[in-house]
């Protein structure tokens, strides 16, 4: 796969070309395969870290998931080749109004996935940082800077959100030191509407306050900004909301059409682009 480049304008920011030079040697290949499934990632990353053109890029977390996304693609190629084999289970044909209908049961639908030719959206040209200010209630007058979230401080809200609902789900089951526990307790108590309500709750806040950058120049962590968030106006939210939807389609698109040959139904699916799906294992 001939590594193409992408704008980013997200680096001091100024547009700024990365340019990636993917050696992937069986060392590596080794490295990934030494370790559990759940230490896949994380150890990909470093691999991914090791191979970037540092001279524009400080590390592989201060990148953009959309471009991660595009390095995971491009290493696929690189390392395993073109195509991706996936197999899917029928939906169902869509309605006019959108909705999925019940499928046939066909559980055996492949895709052939060409990852040189999918479609890269690339960033709008305008794209630059939102700065506003605001009534912060409890605080005045404050600027704010609103930004598109690198993977570092993606990763970092989304591990908040998962502590805080963890420490909810206790407060549920409420265990006791010495306690023996069923063990699906905790797995019931995430079925519980009172659980579910908390998570949505708080993945819909994480999810409003992730591209907040700066407040009054200072660059607060997850757990702070979610403390601060409460301060902020429904109409200064939402045109946050608008700037978010605006900037956040661009990268490498990650679904695909497909159609059942048993009973004909078609429907968009989403392509299986995780470290866990790419990257099973590489070696034999």
């Amino acid at each position: 796969m001939e590594m193409r480049t992408l704008t980013r304008g997200l680096v001091k920011g100024i547009p700024t070309l990365l340019k990636v030079d993917f050696n992937f040697t069986l060392g590596h290949a080794k490295r990934l395969a030494e370790v559990t499934a759940d230490k896949r990632e994380e150890v990909l990353f470093g691999i991914i870290d090791s191979l970037l053109d540092k001279s524009t890029i400080d590390s592989v977390y201060s990148l953009t998931s959309q471009e991660i996304y595009y390095l995971l693609v491009a290493l696929y190629v690189n390392t395993k080749g073109s195509h991706l084999p996936v197999t899917y289970s029928c939906l169902g044909p869509v309605t006019k109004d959108g909705k999925l209908t019940e499928g046939c049961g066909n559980t055996d639908i492949p895709l052939n996935v060409d990852m040189t030719k999918l479609d890269v959206k690339p960033l709008l040209k305008d794209y630059k940082p939102l700065e506003t200010d605001c009534e912060v209630e409890g605080r005045g007058k404050t600027h704010l800077v609103f930004r598109i979230p690198n993977h570092g401080r993606v990763r970092e809200f989304e591990s908040y959100g998962e502590s805080l609902c963890d420490d909810y789900l206790d407060t549920i089951v409420k265990p006791q030191e010495g306690d023996v526990l069923p063990e699906n307790a905790y797995d019931l108590a995430m079925q519980s509407p009172e659980y579910r309500a908390y998570k949505e709750t708080v993945d819909t806040k994480i999810d409003l306050i992730s591209w907040l950058h700066e407040v009054d120049g200072e660059v607060l962590s997850a757990s702070e900004l979610y403390d601060f968030s409460d301060g902020l106006s429904i109409p200064d939210l939402e045109k946050s909301l608008e700037y978010r939807v605006k900037y956040d389609d661009w990268g490498v698109k990650q679904d695909a059409q497909i159609k059942c040959p048993k009973c004909g139904g078609e429907c968009r699916v989403a392509l299986p682009f995780s470290v866990a799906y790419l990257f099973p294992r590489l070696l034999p």
